[in-house]
């Protein structure tokens, strides 16, 4: 095989196969001849050659041309194996490539402190290879996803993940990169990255009473206002603007933060 090209514009297949391949080298045999058994045995590609079967391929051009449909499949510089009347050819030199996942939207930007499943929609995500391993890279943390589809009638991808709760500051708050990754045996592609951040804290309600071991108990009730000391800490101003030590923390939730002043500020 000394060449491979598409019927189509396109420079790269789609991953949900289907697309009409062209393969051009020699000794490939006579023509195909509708209704009898061709010559054509198999032909293979893949990173090694062997990854994905090509299907429906027969001789178009004596000798000199095989055309094939590639199946759903993902993957760069994937090489061929002909096999014609049992006589298999070398690794070819020419290459396919399947298209990048591009994510195209996100169902949000901003994930709550709490956690968020957010949906991720976009193009050859690759849902239709059998086995396919779907992975979003979340700054440093690896999240598996929780269910994917592909819409009839739009033919787009969408992948759905649980995004974690906000626990510590061992991650960035803001502009995390988020990354699809795809995984075929060998295989692994990853998308261009989108940015996603935790949405900021807000206070809805703040009520005080006394408490047991300090003079002042007090309330904060409201939304991502993270999970623990770990990520979160409340700053407290007097009427004249000075900081007021917080003696401890109650509890910490990501709705709800009970604190104690001490005794004196």
């Amino acid at each position: 095989v000394t060449d491979v090209g598409q019927a189509g514009p396109m420079s790269s297949c789609s991953t949900n196969g289907g697309e009409r391949i062209l393969l051009s080298g020699t000794n490939f045999g006579p023509l195909s001849p509708s209704g009898t058994k061709s010559l054509v045995d198999e032909v293979t590609f893949g990173p090694q050659g062997r990854q994905y079967a090509a299907l429906a391929c027969k001789v178009t051009v004596l000798s000199t041309r095989l055309e094939c449909e590639t199946p759903p499949g993902i993957g760069k510089r994937l090489r061929f194996y002909v096999v014609i009347a049992g006589q298999q050819s070398m690794l070819s030199t020419a290459e396919l490539t399947y298209a990048d996942p591009v994510i195209e939207s996100s169902s949000t930007l901003i994930i709550q402190t709490d956690g968020t499943l957010i949906d991720l929609t976009g193009t050859n995500f690759g849902l239709l290879v059998p086995g396919l391993g779907v992975r979003v890279a979340f700054g440093s943390t690896i999240l598996l996803a929780s269910s994917t589809k592909q819409s009839q009638s739009t033919g787009k991808d969408t992948v759905a993940v649980n995004v974690p709760p906000l626990l510590d500051a061992s991650s960035p708050m803001v502009n995390i990169r988020t990354i699809l990754e795809l995984s075929s045996g060998s295989t692994v592609v990853t998308s261009m990255p989108i940015l996603l951040s935790y949405a900021p804290p807000t206070i809805e309600k703040i009520f005080t009473y006394e408490g047991e071991s300090a003079a002042l108990r007090m309330v904060l009730q409201g939304k991502n206002l993270c999970g623990g000391t770990s990520c979160g800490a409340v700053e407290v101003l007097s009427q004249e603007g000075e900081v007021v030590g917080v003696s401890r923390y109650v509890t910490y939730s990501h709705d709800r933060i009970e604190l104690e002043i001490d005794v004196g500020t």
